[in-house]
C-alpha cells in the first residue's frame, strides 16, 4: 500500500513537473529568438543611420565648398577690371542675395595690400570717399599691410571691420598667405568673430580668395606673390549656416541627431567648433558616424550620433515584440496543453469521479482552444490529422472536414527541401519539441510564414498517442522586416537605389570589367537652379521635380544600368559597360534634353536643367570612390560649360605613360 501511494505521488509530481519545464524551454526559445531579432534590428537601423549622416555631412561638405566658388566669383569681377567702384562692388554683392540663399554669411568683403611706402596716401583716398575716421587697425609699423576697403552689407556691425589689418592675425594671415600660394580659395580654422555684438562671441570661419594684378603672370608662387594685390574673403558664422542647412534638408532627422564639429582631425577641446550633444548622452561609439574631411584646405571632423528619439521613430523594438509576445504565447500554450494532455492520462487510472474531473479539465482544454488566437494541429501518432481548432481554420483557410486524417504535409508549400523536414522530425523523436520558423501554403494558394511548435504527447506507459502543433501567423513581421531591408538599400522619396546599394552594384560592376577586360562610367547629375524652386515654391513641389526627373531618368538608360538618388538634387548613374566615349555623350545629351523638358508640379510649369559629369574605368581611377569622385569633380567643371553643361572628367595618367 505505501509503495502505490508513493507511485500515484510520484507520477503526479512528474506530470506536474514537465509543463514547467516546457514553459521554460519555451521561454528560453523565445528569448534567443529575440536576442536575434534585436540585434538584426540593430544592425539594419544603424545602417540607414551611417547612409543619411554621410549624406548629411556630404552636403554639408559642399555647402562650404559652394561659399568658396562664391568668392571666386567676387574675386573675377575685381580682376576684370583696373578699377572697381564701391558702387560697382556693393550692387553685385547684393545681387547674389546672401541672406536668401547663402545663410551663415556675415559679410563678403575686399582687403587690399598696401606697401608702408604707400600707407599715408591710401588712408588720405580712403578718407576722401566720406570715411573720415577711416584708419588702419592695429597701429604699427610693418612692411605690408592689409586694409579691408570693401565690406558688404555695409550694417553698423560690419562698418566696425573697415580699415581692419587681416595679416595681424596669424590664423588668418597663414589662410591668406596659402591662398595666395595656392591661387585658390582657402578656409581658415576656428576663429571667434571679433565685431560680434552677442555676449559670448560666436565662432565662425573666414575664407580667402587672391586678388592678382592684370597682366602679371602667375604660373609660380614667386609670381604669385608679386602679382598679389589683396583678398576677398568671406565671414561666416558656422551656427546660422548649420542650422539653416539642418533645417532646409534634413528637418526630421536633424531633430533626432547631435552633432560635433571640430576644427582639425584630432578632435579636442580647444578646436570644438559647434556642439550639440545632451549632456546624459550615451559615450558610446557603437551607433556614432565620425567622418574627417579637408575643406578649402583646412580639415575638419563631425561626429554625428542618434538620440533616443531617432531608435523611436526608427521602431526598434517592434518585431521582436511582436517575437516576445509570440512567444509567451505559444510557451503558455505548449505548458497548458502538456499539462491538460498530461493530467488527463493520469485521471485515466483514477475513479469515475477522477474521469468526470478529467472530462472538465478536456472541457477547458478545448474552451482555451477555441478562444487561442493560434493555429493548432493534433495528430495521432501515425501523424494523422485528427483535431484542429477555429485559428487553424480561418488562418489557413483548411476546416477540418479537409483534412482530417491526411497527413500534415497538405500544408507543405515547397519552400522547404526534404533535408529540412528530416531535421525538424529528427528534433521532435530525440528531444520530444521542435520550435522554429517555416512557410507552409494556405487552401487558396497564398503562402503561409509561421512560427511553429511542435510536441510530443505520451500515454502512461511513454508511448506516443499525439503530436501538437501550435502556429502563429508572422506574415506582418515578415513584411515589416522585408521593409526595413528595402528602405536600408532605396532612397525613401523616389524609391531609386541609394549610395549603398549603387556602391554595391558598382564594386560588382568594377570586377566583372576587371576580369574581362571591359570599361564602366559614373554620370554624376546635378540639378541647376533648384534650390531656388525649392525655396520659392517649398518642399512639396521639389519632391515632385525629384521624383520627376527620377522616372525621367529610368526611362532613358538600361535595365542593367543603376540609377541612384545621391542626395540632395544629386542623382549619379552607373553603366556597368558601354561602347565608346561618343555613346556616353550621346546618352548625357539625351538625359539633359530630358530633365529641361517643362514639368508641372503641384500646378506650376517648372523648367530645369542638369549638369553632368562622366568619369570611366580604367581611366579616371581602378576604385568605386575613385571614379565616382572623378565624376563628380567632371559635374563641377560642367557647371561652368554654360552651352553643352557636360563634361568628361580627364584621363589619370598611368606609370607607362609617366
Amino acid at each position: 500500500m505505501p509503495n502505490k501511494i508513493l507511485g500515484f505521488i510520484t507520477r503526479r509530481w512528474l506530470y506536474t513537473l514537465i509543463p514547467g519545464l516546457v514553459f521554460i524551454l519555451g521561454l528560453l526559445l523565445t528569448w534567443i529568438t529575440v536576442s536575434n531579432i534585436r540585434q538584426q534590428e540593430t544592425s539594419k537601423i544603424l545602417s540607414e543611420f551611417r547612409i543619411r549622416a554621410n549624406e548629411l555631412a556630404a552636403g554639408l561638405e559642399r555647402r562650404l565648398t559652394y561659399n568658396g566658388e562664391i568668392l571666386q566669383g567676387v574675386a573675377g569681377l575685381l580682376a576684370s577690371s583696373d578699377h572697381v567702384s564701391r558702387d560697382e562692388f556693393q550692387r553685385y554683392i547684393r545681387q547674389l542675395k546672401l541672406s536668401v540663399y547663402y545663410p551663415g554669411i556675415q559679410s563678403i568683403g575686399y582687403s587690399t595690400l598696401i606697401p608702408e611706402t604707400e600707407k599715408q596716401q591710401h588712408i588720405a583716398k580712403i578718407r576722401a570717399e566720406g570715411f573720415t575716421d577711416y584708419d588702419i587697425r592695429p597701429a604699427g609699423e610693418r612692411e605690408f599691410y592689409s586694409s579691408v576697403i570693401f565690406v558688404e552689407p555695409l550694417n553698423s556691425r560690419n562698418q566696425q571691420i573697415m580699415g581692419y589689418d587681416m595679416l595681424s592675425e596669424p590664423v588668418k594671415m597663414n589662410a591668406a598667405g596659402q591662398a595666395r600660394d595656392l591661387a585658390a580659395a582657402v578656409m581658415t580654422g576656428k576663429i571667434t568673430l571679433q565685431q560680434e555684438t552677442e555676449q559670448p562671441p560666436q565662432s565662425g570661419i573666414f575664407i580667402f580668395s587672391p586678388i592678382y594684378q592684370n597682366n602679371m603672370p602667375v604660373y609660380t608662387i614667386e609670381q604669385r606673390r608679386n602679382a598679389l594685390t589683396g583678398w576677398v574673403y568671406a565671414e561666416i558664422r558656422l551656427q546660422e549656416l548649420l542650422t539653416h542647412y539642418l533645417q532646409q534638408g534634413y528637418p526630421d532627422f536633424s531633430r533626432k541627431i547631435a552633432l560635433r564639429l571640430y576644427s582639425g582631425k584630432h578632435p579636442g577641446s580647444p578646436e570644438l567648433m559647434i556642439d550639440t550633444y545632451p549632456p546624459d548622452l550615451s559615450h558610446s561609439d557603437e551607433d556614432e558616424m565620425i567622418r574627417s574631411s579637408e575643406i578649402l584646405g583646412s580639415d575638419w571632423t563631425l561626429h554625428i550620433k542618434p538620440l533616443p528619439a531617432y531608435w523611436t521613430s526608427a521602431g526598434s523594438e517592434k518585431s521582436s515584440n511582436i517575437a516576445i509576445q509570440a512567444g509567451i504565447i505559444l510557451s503558455l500554450l505548449s505548458a497548458f496543453l502538456s499539462y491538460v494532455l498530461a493530467n488527463s492520462h493520469l485521471q485515466v487510472r483514477t475513479a469515475l469521479t477522477e474521469r468526470r474531473k478529467n472530462e472538465a479539465a478536456m472541457q477547458l482544454a478545448s474552451t482555451v482552444l477555441d478562444a487561442s488566437p493560434g493555429g493548432i494541429m493534433v495528430t495521432d501518432a501515425d501523424k494523422r490529422i485528427i483535431a484542429v481548432n477555429p485559428a487553424f481554420t480561418r488562418i489557413t483557410g483548411y476546416a477540418l472536414e479537409d483534412i482530417l486524417h491526411q497527413n500534415p504535409r497538405i500544408l507543405s508549400s515547397g519552400q522547404q527541401d526534404e533535408m529540412f523536414y528530416q531535421t525538424m522530425w529528427q528534433s521532435i523523436e530525440q528531444h520530444g519539441y521542435w520550435e522554429g520558423e517555416l512557410i507552409n501554403r494556405r487552401k487558396d494558394g497564398q503562402l503561409l510564414p509561421e512560427l511553429l511548435s511542435i510536441s510530443k504527447v505520451f500515454d502512461k506507459e511513454g508511448n506516443v498517442m499525439n503530436y501538437v502543433g501550435m502556429f502563429l501567423d508572422i506574415s506582418a513581421r515578415r513584411e515589416a522586416e522585408a521593409r526595413i531591408q528595402y528602405l536600408a538599400h532605396h532612397d525613401y522619396l523616389t524609391n531609386l537605389p541609394n549610395r549603398l546599394l549603387l556602391v554595391e552594384h558598382a564594386t560588382q560592376a568594377l570586377t566583372l570589367a576587371r576580369r574581362y577586360k571591359r570599361r564602366m562610367a559614373i554620370f554624376y547629375i546635378d540639378l541647376d537652379r533648384f534650390k531656388p524652386i525649392n525655396d520659392q515654391y517649398g518642399h512639396n513641389v521639389g519632391d515632385v521635380i525629384l521624383k520627376t526627373v527620377a522616372q525621367r531618368l529610368l526611362s532613358i538608360v538600361r535595365e542593367s544600368d543603376t540609377v541612384c538618388r545621391q542626395g540632395g538634387d544629386e542623382f549619379v548613374i552607373l553603366l556597368p559597360e558601354f561602347m565608346d566615349t561618343d555613346s556616353l555623350e550621346i546618352l548625357a545629351i539625351k538625359l539633359r534634353d530630358e530633365i529641361q523638358k517643362p514639368s508641372m508640379a503641384n500646378g506650376y510649369q517648372l523648367t530645369i536643367s542638369a549638369s553632368i559629369g562622366i568619369a570611366t574605368y580604367p581611366d579616371n581611377g581602378d576604385t568605386v570612390d575613385a571614379i565616382i569622385q572623378s565624376a563628380d569633380t567632371a559635374m563641377y567643371s560642367a557647371k561652368a560649360d554654360k552651352e553643352k553643361h557636360i563634361c568628361f572628367a580627364p584621363s589619370i595618367p598611368t606609370a607607362k605613360e609617366d
